[in-house]
């Protein structure tokens, strides 16, 4: 749009008959091709801050699948570590009863031993 205006203007400057609508026209025109620049420039700037953004995106997804690949291998090994301690918990329950067992076969013994001691004693 701005380009036919500038086109305009000149067109405008060909049919002026004074030089100070010359000057003024001249003016308008390179007002008109500054605000065309500057238009350019934030265009520009806005790409690249498009362009920037994206490739930070970018990065921050490889990293966030790098973190859950990481996520994943730890989840892994915690599983790995929870069926362990539930084979350890049933093997220590195991030895628990088989050790509970004993300590009364034990007592049983120490028991029958007080007793036949006793009636030794009482008997003699």
């Amino acid at each position: 749009m701005s380009r036919s205006i500038i086109d305009s203007s000149r067109e405008d400057m060909a049919n002026a008959s004074s030089a100070m609508q010359v000057a003024m026209i001249g003016d308008e025109i390179r007002a008109l091709e500054r605000e065309r620049e500057e238009e350019k420039k934030l265009e520009a700037q806005r790409k690249a801050t498009m362009v920037a953004g994206a490739e930070a995106s970018i990065e921050q997804k490889k990293i966030l699948e790098k973190e859950l690949e990481l996520l994943k291998e730890q989840n892994k090994s915690l599983q790995q570590q929870l069926e362990l301690a539930m084979k350890n918990e049933g093997h220590a329950k195991a030895e628990a009863n088989h050790n509970r067992l004993w300590v009364y076969i034990t007592a049983g013994i120490a028991f029958a031993s007080l007793i036949a001691t006793i009636l030794i004693a009482v008997l003699k």
